[in-house]
């Protein structure tokens, strides 16, 4: 006979296993454009940024302007930068997807590398729990659960210092 909490373990481990795919997706992108690993290489030119109210009540800014690549073969006249900086600056940056660029940043490049190890760190303890369910509580996962133990130790403390390296970072500059 089953558990009766191993439905409700499961159904909690599927929303952990979403959301952490959903993390470790966007913190791979991210943090590899952040690094110069993915994208063309060039200058970010802005010409105007827009403010924009977000659904939980914040503001959200969009810098709008021209891309060139650092061998001047690539130009994007109409490319986005997600962060807010003044008219005629000039920023480093990656451009990947269609109009989509992102600044190239030691400290955002670590802080998303922080975020996917994070994100890691949640799969790690859910993935197991939703194909198992409450039954990965028993007797008979015991080596399974020390496997998970070391994982999730090295994950949780790998991003804790990431996340302590970009906060320095970020504080340095």
């Amino acid at each position: 006979m089953r558990d009766a909490s191993s439905g409700t373990i499961r159904f909690g481990s599927a929303f952990i296993v979403v959301v952490g795919i959903t993390v470790v997706a966007l913190g791979a992108v991210n943090s590899a454009h952040a690094s110069g690993l993915l994208g063309t290489h060039g200058t970010f030119t802005v010409r105007r940024c827009e403010t924009s109210k977000t659904s939980r009540g914040g503001t959200s800014t969009d810098c709008f302007g021209s891309f060139r690549s650092a061998d001047g073969k690539a130009v994007k006249d109409n490319a986005e930068l997600d962060v807010a900086y003044a008219t005629g600056k000039q920023i480093r940056a990656s451009c990947g997807f269609p109009d989509m660029c992102y600044k190239l940043d030691a400290t955002d490049a670590i802080g998303w590398f922080a975020g996917l190890l994070a994100a890691l760190t949640a799969l790690c303890f859910a993935g197991p729990q939703l194909v198992h369910g409450a039954a990965w509580r028993g007797e008979g996962h015991r080596r399974g659960r020390a496997v998970q133990n070391r994982l999730l130790k090295s994950l949780f403390w790998s991003a804790v210092g990431s996340g302590a390296i970009a906060v320095a970072c970020a504080v340095a500059t």
